[in-house]
């Protein structure tokens, strides 16, 4: 495909969607709505893991207390 084809093609699409108002709503409003809702729904925070430290410095900073 040459490079005056692929352009063609994208000032066809650009006209296309322009026309169209439900494409634009498409295009636009659907990202944002995803990036409310999962900012919402993902939580990243860590709470509650189990974890253990180990040391072989046997001095006395290294004991438990």
């Amino acid at each position: 495909m040459s490079v005056r084809r692929i352009l063609a093609m994208m000032r066809k699409e650009v006209i296309q969607i322009w026309r169209d108002p439900l494409s634009l709503l498409v295009i636009f409003a659907m990202p944002l709505v995803q990036l409310v809702i999962y900012g919402y729904g993902v939580n990243l925070d860590i709470k509650h893991i189990p974890f253990a430290c180990t040391t072989r410095r046997h001095t006395v900073q290294s004991r438990p207390a």
